[in-house]
């Protein structure tokens, strides 16, 4: 089923499960996978959504009450050059900033992209791709992920405008952060895209 998307859960006479409704990304008629059961690999609010209406109030019953959990942050580099000619020589890697003194700091993590950068960053988890076979896009660019905690919050309220220069702004601080960590990153970026907690609802 990789790039369709689900958009109904069927229920049959007995408000039992009968299948799920789901069409093409790129477009197209929808069609139904008939099923007795279904597992949602989703937040609650999203299969709330896919349920006849009747059924919505009992569905979410268990959740009301409970607060949004925080989200993840996923930012997505192209550099032009080999990563390891940089000095990334890992597939992962963590950057834990020196503001950071106890495991209990990472929590703090998770508000600071409610305002502009003022120096301090998140801890930064960096992928390299480049390091497994098929790290490569169309054979030209090297990709980089960098991933962390999120609230969607942070995004909250913010005009279209707003919302794309605090991103950039971030994309900037991680990016010179990353820079000083190996340096020559920031000149090797030639693409780059930040998607948010509000990008992932």
């Amino acid at each position: 089923f990789a790039g369709r998307t689900a958009v109904e859960i069927l229920l049959g006479e007995q408000d039992e499960v009968s299948g799920v409704r789901y069409r093409p990304r790129a477009g197209g008629e929808d069609t139904v996978a008939h099923a007795t059961v279904v597992f949602a690999n989703a937040s609650p609010h999203a299969v709330e959504n896919m349920l006849p209406s009747a059924e919505r109030v009992n569905f979410m019953a268990p959740y009301r009450s409970k607060p949004l959990s925080t989200s993840l942050y996923s930012i997505s580099l192209g550099l032009n050059r080999c990563p390891s000619e940089l000095g990334l020589s890992a597939y992962s890697t963590m950057i834990i900033p020196e503001w950071m003194e106890r495991l209990s700091d990472f929590k703090h993590c998770t508000g600071l992209f409610a305002d502009m950068p003022s120096g301090r960053l998140p801890v930064l988890g960096v992928c390299n791709y480049s390091h497994i076979d098929s790290g490569m896009i169309d054979g030209e660019l090297f990709p980089i992920s960098i991933a962390g905690a999120d609230r969607i919050t942070n995004w909250d309220g913010l005009s279209d405008a707003d919302y794309h220069a605090r991103k950039n702004a971030w994309l900037d601080a991680v990016i010179e952060r990353l820079d000083e960590e190996w340096p020559g990153f920031a000149d090797a970026v030639v693409q780059r895209d930040f998607a948010t907690a509000r990008t992932m609802r």
